[in-house]
């Protein structure tokens, strides 16, 4: 396997114990697949690959094999068509790393975003994780080795990443390529040689060269007469077809092609019936040195020659037909399989015992070159039949064309007709509408200088508001003052009535007695003269708050006029308020209201006096008639 995968001397590699997991990471080597040396990987390992897998944290043991064909694949397109290394954050764009669900977890696999980027990847990779071993050394640079995981641990988990437009470009290029180049048989030609490896052959699976060694030795054994040479089991057995000289080569390698009992061959593979004897050998060219050597292990799709290659190239209207794919008996996986199911005749086991290996290189390099000239003549016929479909088919389309020129070339004339008058009409529509726009250009215009003086209208309305609110709020102050100095004058009052009834409950108490009364009227009459004084003193205050309420009433709806005056003015300019002057009531009526109240309070005193005099009458009265008493 060493020598197989040229894997270099620096590179340490160890089989597994029978105890030892392939998870177990103990031991500081890295984990790798036989499998995944077949998918291309080789060693040292290259640097784009270990910053794909630094970016994810991801060993390289938790890689698929259909993983590994996929990263040198993306890697191999992207050079191919940016002759660089691909960038891992690109990788990413392009693919996503997803954990496998059970029972498979713990291994990873890519699957492509916005549609499928390769084709011809491998279905059918069984049995790969019991064939694995340990690798150590300088599997890689010594940078890479220090930053590639080698822990058995899960992989990051990443978002999309979102490239700048220069990736972006340069991934669309790569979206863009032919399909035909995005084929993994065309960019991992040799899929057991890899990217990193120069070999020309890749060992086969011991299932391929168990069954190519049972059916080549079966049929018979070698007769007595032979010369007793056969094939030492280390051997192989090299068989290489040309077609045309550009058609690839195959090589069978068989280690071990000991006789094989029969029943085992019957029972684990068809036996096809026995055909005639194969027409005799042919002498051919030799063998191109050039031609490409495929593996018989390799994939189908990696083996099937392309068009260009069986068939010459169309030209014309014979390009545009499909090509329908069919046996391609002289590809040389085809004949693998074919040679898998078919019991060779008894005289080609003897010469195959006699170890003429010329005879069979020449007898299989004619039978691939009958079968791809049968397959080119087959092709060829098909290509005709299908011109003479297209034919009378194009006949029958040019007959129908021919009738429909006829019938335009009979209606040009009256189109004709209508066309002048519909230019006419397109004319007229066209000054309507240049006029039309004119006109709803300057209404625009218009609509627009309106909605400006509005908003500006709007504007200075809501500043006029807003000073009016301002204002009502200073009245409302002014008005809550006012009513502050009425109650405080409703209190004067209020006690002024207190004290004209304690006058009336002394005046109650004098007409009691004599004695009492000459006293009464005397403390009356000093209460009397206190209470003049106090109801004057009284009076005054209330007149003093009175003039000095109405005063300030006036003073503040005088300054609130002004202010407000001086607001309206410079919110409105053009109105005239000279005609709205305040004017103040004449002083005339306070001291009317004044004397008016005096002259009460006089009257009050001369009925106090009457009330005395009519007391003084009684009190003389009664000391009268105590006297003639």
């Amino acid at each position: 396997m060493v020598s197989s995968y040229k894997i270099p001397p620096t590179v340490l590699c160890r089989r597994a114990k029978s105890d030892e997991p392939a998870c177990d990471d103990s031991s500081g080597d890295l984990v790798i697949y036989e499998e995944m040396l077949e998918a291309g990987l080789r060693f040292p390992i290259p640097s784009p690959i270990c910053s794909i897998l630094r970016y994810f944290s991801l060993t390289p043991g938790r890689l698929a094999p259909n993983g590994w064909r996929v990263l040198l694949g993306f890697l191999a397109l992207w050079r191919r068509v940016h002759n660089e290394d691909a960038s891992p954050v690109a990788f990413h764009a392009a693919y996503n790393l997803t954990e496998s669900p059970a029972p498979n977890r713990g291994w990873y696999y890519l699957a492509p975003r916005g549609g499928k980027l390769l084709t011809g990847l491998r279905s059918n990779c069984h049995s790969w994780k019991t064939h694995f071993f340990f690798v150590g050394g300088e599997w890689a640079s010594e940078t890479e080795r220090a930053l590639v995981p080698t822990r058995w641990s899960d992989a990051k988990r990443l978002e999309a990443p979102v490239l700048p437009m220069s990736q972006q470009q340069q991934l669309q290029a790569v979206r863009a390529w032919p399909d035909s180049d995005k084929d993994l048989g065309v960019l991992l030609p040799k899929e057991g040689s890899g990217a990193g490896g120069s070999s020309s052959q890749s060992p086969l699976k011991r299932k391929d060269r168990r069954a190519i060694g049972a059916r080549l030795s079966s049929r018979s054994t070698p007769p007595s007469g032979s010369s007793g040479r056969s094939t030492p089991p280390s051997k192989a057995a090299r068989v290489e077809s040309t077609g045309g000289g550009s058609s690839p080569s195959v090589t069978f390698r068989a280690s071990s092609l000991a006789s094989t009992p029969s029943a085992e061959v019957q029972s684990s593979h068809r036996v096809a019936s026995p055909v005639a004897s194969p027409p005799p050998p042919v002498a051919s060219p030799p063998l191109a040195s050039s031609s490409a050597t495929v593996a018989a292990s390799e994939p189908l799709s990696l083996a099937v020659p392309s068009p260009a290659q069986s068939c010459p190239p169309r030209s014309g209207a014979s390009a545009r037909i499909p090509i329908r794919a069919g046996p391609m008996l002289g590809n040389p996986q085809v004949i693998r399989e074919k040679l898998g199911r078919f019991v060779f005749p008894p005289e080609v086991t003897q010469i195959n015992s006699l170890g003429t290996q010329k005879v069979i290189d020449t007898f299989l390099e004619a039978l691939a070159q009958a079968s791809t000239s049968s397959i080119c003549l087959m092709s060829r016929a098909h290509h005709n039949i299908q011109l003479r479909e297209e034919n009378d088919s194009m006949q029958q389309e040019l007959s129908a064309a021919r009738k429909k020129i006829a019938a335009l070339e009979a209606a040009r004339g009256v189109s004709e007709t209508d066309l002048v008058a519909a230019r006419a009409r397109v004319i007229g529509l066209e000054t309507d509408l240049v006029t039309s726009r004119e006109r709803a250009t300057g209404a625009e215009a218009e609509l627009l200088s309106t909605r400006e003086r509005a908003t500006r209208a709007e504007a200075e309305l809501l500043a006029a508001r807003e000073r009016a609110t301002r204002a009502e709020a200073e009245m409302e102050k002014a008005r809550e003052r006012a009513s502050l100095s009425e109650t405080e004058l409703e209190k004067a009052r209020e006690r002024a009535s207190l004290s004209e009834a304690e006058l009336e409950k002394a005046r109650e108490r004098a007409s009691l007695s004599e004695v009492e009364l000459g006293q009464t009227r005397e403390r009356a009459s000093l209460r009397e003269s206190v209470l003049a004084v106090e109801i004057q003193a009284v009076h005054d205050r209330a007149s003093r708050a009175e003039k000095e309420l109405s005063d300030g009433l006036a003073d503040a709806f005088i300054d609130g006029y002004e202010e407000l005056r001086g607001k309206i003015s410079a919110a409105f300019p053009d109105l005239d308020l000279s005609g709205f002057v305040p004017t103040e009531a004449p002083d005339g009526d306070d001291g009317d209201s004044d004397d008016v109240e005096d002259g009460d309070e006089d009257d009050e005193d001369s009925d106090d006096a009457e009330d005395g005099d009519e007391d003084d009458e009684d009190g003389e009265d009664e000391g009268g008639s105590s006297e003639s008493e």
